[in-house]
């Protein structure tokens, strides 16, 4: 199994409740859980302008979330990717992976004061400083599940974390088939884009692929 894809292109710009563009995915944005109506589709901060033109913004609500389900990855050493940015390093802004019909597993935040930071089973730990008004690559990858339950953590090209252990390793982590957007308070500005499948593809040869690309053998 693999993790779902939506880089947002193919919506117009307003309300993401509804929306069921990508692919990978078992429901539409909000389907099961809700997605609140401050959870706009927006033309501007995208992260790759001027090929992307679509991301996901919120500017109001208070403790709000999006949710969205997609087929259940049951498979160790996937990887999933996603661009987020916050207009504030006092407030949070939350991506969130969950499993196991509600069970909060890999959570990544920006975290109000000031760091990029990620749970290992109940604490939350910090990995360094953002800045306001960025978009950031993050990469996450399961490394394990049940009984080992670990992930790693990568921000932009930096390199991948020590394997580190799921949110509240006294669950038994699976699956993972939901991804949540939050933020926690008024006045914030969050976006998020490029959803994707980041797991690299095994077993290409590199040296055959040039050779056939350069038009030999």
């Amino acid at each position: 199994m693999a993790f779902p894809n939506d880089d947002f292109e193919s919506y117009a710009t307003g309300d993401l409740n509804t929306l069921n563009g990508g692919t990978g995915w078992s429901e539409a944005w909000g389907a099961t859980n809700g997605c609140n109506v401050a959870f706009d589709v927006v033309s501007t901060p995208v992260q790759n302008p001027p090929t992307g033109t679509r991301a996901v913004g919120i500017t109001s609500g208070s403790d709000v979330t999006c949710f969205r389900k997609f087929t259940a990855n049951t498979t160790a050493n996937q990887e999933v990717s996603f661009y987020t940015r916050s207009n504030s390093t006092t407030l949070h802004t939350l991506t969130w992976f969950y499993g196991n019909t509600g069970q909060a597993q890999l959570l990544y935040y920006m975290r109000s004061n000031g760091q990029h930071s990620s749970y290992v089973n109940t604490t939350l730990t910090d990995l360094g400083a953002y800045s306001v008004d960025t978009f950031y690559r993050i990469r996450i990858k399961v490394v394990a599940y049940s009984p080992t339950e670990t992930y790693q953590i990568q921000i932009e090209a930096g390199g991948y974390s020590a394997d580190k252990a799921m949110y509240d390793t006294t669950q038994v982590h699976t699956n993972t088939d939901e991804i949540r957007f939050a933020v926690d308070t008024t006045s914030h500005t969050g976006n998020w884009d490029d959803i994707s499948d980041a797991t690299p593809v095994v077993g290409t040869d590199n040296r055959l692929l040039y050779l056939t690309l350069m038009g030999v053998g």
